[in-house]
């Protein structure tokens, strides 16, 4: 494996987990007014299908060699985004408040 794959396949892994931040927290908002066990269910389908989408991606860049190192900038871009997704929304309201003096 190149030094190059293994590059690319690193900085797909840290979008991958902002994207998997992203589409997250919107599953929840679409699907927190129905049961827990709808919730339960169609979290467990996201997640699989997350998964199995990720997989594919690895398997079109290295041929499907998948190292555990892979894990560790999923973990960090969903750490990132929400950190910033917190200060992003912050903003946002200190924003709309301060507009709303005006």
């Amino acid at each position: 494996m190149s030094p190059l794959s293994i590059i690319l396949v690193l900085l797909i892994s840290l979008v991958y987990g902002v994207i998997f931040l992203i589409l997250s927290l919107l599953n929840y908002k679409l699907f927190e007014k129905f049961s827990i066990i709808f919730q339960f269910l169609i979290t467990l389908l996201f997640s699989f299908d997350f998964g199995m989408i990720y997989l594919l991606i690895i398997y079109k860049i290295n041929y499907g060699c998948f190292h555990i190192y892979y894990l560790i900038p999923i973990i960090l871009g969903f750490y990132i985004a929400y950190k910033f997704k917190n200060s992003a929304v912050n903003f946002c309201k200190y924003f709309k408040n301060k507009r709303k003096k005006y």
